[in-house]
């Protein structure tokens, strides 16, 4: 992907890029989609990853993609990067066309829980400089919610998303750190906010996204296309694609699963790993959705389970409870249970969940 003429400008546009043209396969089940899209994973992630160039933060990520911080040492270092990154291997991953981007996933991940603050009653990803100064609160860095729970993460994703319903301002829009304009100015960190807040599973009749998606459906300019800043003449091809991701979540179906205990889970080898599914329709139409999930034991194996067919009513959710019988030679050590919903066959992937579980003796 080239911007500016300069092939690595910006790691979250690349990801951006990555996300939209796994939607497009979703939508066409061409696959020249989604092999661009792994593509540009796949170049993102080992740069990312690259000890060459780059700045180094903690747990081994360098923010090579990010050429501005290498001419302009004062550049702010950010979450939202990593956590759009995240997100695009996740969405790749399930495709099975690159079969390390699991652990970078959660490499990615347990970088981002070290970034995470907690102020004065949230928690959230702030802007840092280079002397990693707080310098304000921002709304679209917790769409890493998503890349957290999809790690298993699930404290510091629940955290985010709690942090960022109460920034909501009372038109509709979020909080930002923007030195001069007010919170529902910027249509790309509104998109954001609607995003991470559909994908932990808020109840799309609630008025927090029925607020949120009401002020960006009325960003949209007559042409189709979104305005960087409201009162702007001219669409942005930035807030452009995030505004139409968040939209088409708000369409889509989402899943969440939830273990019995959120952290710290143990299960004794012969017992069972208890959990919580639920399946959202955000649709105004029924739809027929697939459920299934796969248990990632240590040591690289995969256990899946599924698929179900579930038909949902528009705008309903279907909570179940459910359970994993772990085998009494199972391997000890971390797993991970991962739900998905979308498409079996062929494969589409419109949400996932996860959880980590320890079998002990």
């Amino acid at each position: 992907m080239v911007e500016e003429g300069n092939p690595t400008f910006y790691t979250a546009h690349q990801a951006r890029a990555a996300l939209f043209l796994v939607e497009m396969y979703g939508e066409t089940l061409d696959p020249t989609y989604l092999q661009a899209a792994s593509d540009i994973a796949a170049f993102a992630s080992a740069e990312m990853l690259s000890d060459e160039v780059g700045t180094p933060n903690e747990g081994g990520y360098r923010y090579t993609q990010d050429i501005s911080r290498l001419l302009w040492p004062w550049m702010f270092t950010v979450g939202y990067s990593e956590a759009e990154m995240a997100l695009a291997v996740s969405r790749v991953e399930p495709h099975g066309l690159r079969v390390d981007d699991w652990p970078e996933l959660l490499t990615v991940a347990d970088h981002l829980e070290t970034v995470q603050q907690d102020p004065d009653g949230g928690v959230y990803w702030t802007n840092r400089d280079v002397d990693r100064t707080p310098l304000g609160t921002d709304a679209r860095a917790s769409i890493a919610s998503a890349p957290l729970r999809e790690a298993g993460l699930r404290s510091a994703g629940i955290a985010a998303t709690d942090w960022l319903e109460a920034q909501q301002a009372v038109d509709g829009g979020f909080f930002s750190p923007h030195p001069v304009l007010a919170s529902s100015d910027l249509t790309r960190e509104n998109a954001y906010a609607i995003r991470a807040l559909i994908d932990a599973g808020y109840d799309p009749d609630a008025g927090v996204l029925d607020l949120a998606t009401d002020w960006l459906v009325g960003a949209q300019l007559a042409d189709g296309s979104f305005p960087s800043e409201l009162g702007e003449l001219d669409g942005n091809e930035d807030a452009t694609t995030a505004a139409g991701l968040a939209l088409m979540a708000a369409l889509g179906s989402t899943c969440t699963v939830t273990p019995a205990v959120v952290e710290g889970y143990e299960v004794p080898a012969g017992g069972i790993a208890e959990l919580t599914a639920t399946l959202w329709n955000h649709g105004p139409l029924p739809m027929s959705v697939d459920v299934w999930y796969d248990v990632l034991v240590p040591g690289g194996s995969t256990v899946v389970l599924g698929p179900l067919a579930v038909p949902i009513g528009p705008r309903q959710s279907l909570v179940s409870s459910g359970s994993v019988p772990i085998p009494l030679a199972a391997p000890l050590g971390e797993y991970f249970l991962r739900s998905y919903c979308g498409t079996f066959s062929p494969l589409e992937v419109v949400d996932r969940d996860t959880f980590r579980f320890t079998v002990v003796p």
